[in-house]
């Protein structure tokens, strides 16, 4: 009977448990998802290139997100499958800018990027395993195959909030919730983090699960700053993406419709 009775009591602290995870699971989601956001301190603007960004009126979430749980919520995350978003990066160094605008088209597995500086125009298209290379109007193009050595986005020289994933929990900084009241609303999750010498700041639109702006320090000077200056979301069938994808001898590298 009282072997029973322990067995019996065993299996409660096990369901009660198990019922306790799903539940702070499931407040972690609602968080993100919800219509209420927390306040964090934003840093103050770190380039002259940048401009300020008011805040909305934002409340408390159901859950407080933080250092310790950020990663969890990073992980539920997935960039959207079709968009056209611009980019305007920023390098700094002691009082010089460099700008670069980023466009980037994605439909499935097959992306283009545009980087320009000044008339400098630089193209990337990949369907996932194999990257096309060319500048300007030149019909030249070089090819090389992605591996698990080279991704796309290690191409582009842009951070990624996917890499916050692999970091020790000890190297997140700290984490929140803000949403930017522009033009359209953006509810962003706030990450920072300590990757080795540099402290990295990303903000990452929660609906188009997009990298929507980023800035690296180095001590307490700005290095490298990213802002999203527009952002379209699509869908894969989308006519307006098929002259994207395409090489400028005329190949075009979106699968064919059966």
């Amino acid at each position: 009977m009282h072997n029973h009775t322990g067995k019996q009591s065993a299996g409660i602290v096990i369901a009660a448990t198990l019922f306790v995870l799903a539940l702070l699971l499931a407040l972690v989601l609602l968080s993100i998802r919800g219509g209420q956001r927390d306040v964090i301190q934003l840093p103050e603007d770190l380039g002259a290139a940048d401009g300020e960004l008011p805040l909305s009126d934002v409340k408390e979430p159901f859950l407080q997100l933080n250092a310790d749980n950020v990663q969890m919520a990073l992980g539920t995350l997935s960039r959207s499958t079709a968009y056209h978003q611009v980019l305007s990066v920023s390098t700094l160094w002691e009082q010089e800018v460099a700008t670069q605008t980023v466009q980037l088209w994605r439909s499935g597995a097959c992306l283009r990027a545009q980087l320009s500086v000044g008339s400098e125009t630089k193209h990337l298209l990949t369907d996932g395993i194999t990257v096309w290379i060319w500048y300007g109007t030149d019909d030249a193009v070089r090819s090389l195959t992605l591996d698990e050595t080279v991704s796309f986005d290690d191409l582009l020289g842009i951070p990624t909030y996917e890499t916050l994933l692999a970091l020790p929990e000890s190297e997140i900084l700290d984490a929140g919730f803000v949403t930017f009241d522009e033009t359209q609303s953006h509810d962003c999750l706030y990450v920072a983090a300590q990757e080795g010498e540099q402290e990295v700041r990303y903000w990452v639109d929660v609906d188009a699960q997009l990298l929507y702006r980023a800035d690296v320090l180095e001590g307490d000077t700005p290095v490298y700053q990213l802002r999203q200056t527009s952002c379209q979301l699509l869908t894969p069938e989308d006519t307006s993406l098929q002259e994207m994808f395409q090489l400028p001898d005329g190949t075009q590298i979106l699968p064919s419709e059966e």
